[in-house]
This record gives C-alpha cells, sequence and structure tokens, in this order.
C-alpha cells in the first residue's frame, strides 16, 4: 500500500507503469533498506530480487568470485527465503529451479494475503497484479550495486 504523501507503494505492477525516465528514486522500505544500511565494511553490498537473481550471481561471479559472501534475507515470508536460498545456490554452482523458486514466491502471497484477511477491507492489498512481475524470473539483466555516499545509500543498475 502506498504511505501517505508518497508517490508510489511497494508494487511492481504500479512500477511499470510509472514515468522515470531521467528522474532520482528515493525507496524506503520496512526491511530491505535496513539490509542495505546496517552491513559495514563490506566488499560489496547488492540489493536482489528474483527479477535480477541472475544478473546479481553474475555480477558477484564477475567482480568477487574468491570473496566470501554472506547472504542477508530481510523478509519473514517465503519469497524472501526463497530467493535467498536460490542466490546462494546459483552461487555455489548447483542449478537450482527456477519452478522452485516461483512456488515459494506464491507461498509468500499466499503468506500475506492470509496476513492481511483480518484487516478491513481498506487495508488489505490485492497482489493479483504484481505476482507477474514478481515470477518473471531474471526479467532484468542487472545487479543492483549499493554505494555509501555520506549520509546515505545510492543502489545503481550494473547491466551484467
Amino acid at each position: 500500500m502506498k504511505p501517505a504523501d508518497f508517490d508510489f507503494g511497494n508494487s511492481p505492477y504500479e512500477m511499470s507503469k510509472a514515468r522515470l525516465v531521467g528522474r532520482g528514486l528515493i525507496q524506503a522500505t520496512s526491511n530491505g533498506t535496513l539490509g542495505l544500511a546496517r552491513p559495514q565494511d563490506v566488499a560489496a553490498l547488492l540489493a536482489t530480487s528474483a527479477v535480477n537473481v541472475g544478473a546479481t550471481a553474475r555480477w558477484i561471479d564477475m567482480n568477487h568470485a574468491r570473496t566470501p559472501c554472506v547472504i542477508v534475507c530481510t523478509g519473514r515470508t517465503a519469497e524472501d527465503w526463497v530467493c535467498a536460498r536460490y542466490l546462494r545456490d546459483v552461487l555455489e554452482g548447483m542449478d537450482p529451479r527456477p519452478a522452485d523458486l516461483i512456488e515459494g514466491i506464491r507461498r509468500g502471497a499466499a503468506e500475506h494475503a492470509q496476513a492481511y484477511s483480518v484487516r478491513s477491507a481498506s487495508e488489505r492489498v490485492d497482489l493479483s497484479f504484481d505476482l507477474p512481475f514478481c515470477n518473471d524470473i531474471d526479467r532484468s539483466d542487472f545487479a543492483m550495486v549499493a554505494h555509501r555516499d555520506d549520509n546515505y545509500i545510492a543502489v545503481e543498475a550494473v547491466r551484467c
């Protein structure tokens, strides 16, 4: 849901229709933003999801193949955990099944729907338009590489 005074919520469907060319974007999430802000003195800091998990693995392989890697899963639902495991498996040279990643995303959506079902209708989130975007594994060919700059973190899309 879009917070008051924000232009957008956390909907991939909504963002697909947004006109952002030439504009900066400030993102604030309940988990992901803190996940990027807390680690200190790291070789690299990246944000990933199912849509760019392959590009993230390629970026790590190209830039830090021999560097020990820590994957931080900032969410608490099935889709967060399954994406973190999928990335780990790719980095370890395994061949994870995209179908398993999609199933985890769907389980996560079901968890969200169940959690919101006790709320009033105005507070419920309809994920039906977002799921096709979330399930589009490796749709993006870029890694989201974060850089610290004074009091904020800038994330840049880097093609891989």
